[in-house]
């Protein structure tokens, strides 16, 4: 049986947003690289995982809300980049 501890509170803020992973490749980078267009981070697999950096879908819910002032200023900076969804 699971349990957990009601205290803890885990901040989630969700984004939709296009990324896809590669086949393993020998390591080109051994750290993760972001730029104003795309990121990349390598997985232990040797795979990678690409992602457009900066765009997305905000899909305000009850989680998103509830956590809405911790990631206020996160949202402030990239607001121009999402859509919102209501």
């Amino acid at each position: 049986m699971l349990s957990f501890d009601p205290d803890i509170d885990l901040p989630l803020g969700t984004v939709i947003g296009t990324v896809f992973r590669t086949l393993p490749v020998k390591q080109a980078i051994a750290l993760p690289f972001y730029t104003e267009s795309f990121a990349v981070r390598p997985q232990r697999d040797g795979e990678y995982t690409v992602s457009v950096s900066g765009r997305g879908r905000l899909e305000a819910g009850f989680q998103g809300l509830k956590y809405s002032g911790q990631f206020y200023s996160t949202f402030k900076s990239r607001r121009k980049n999402l859509t919102i969804v209501l």
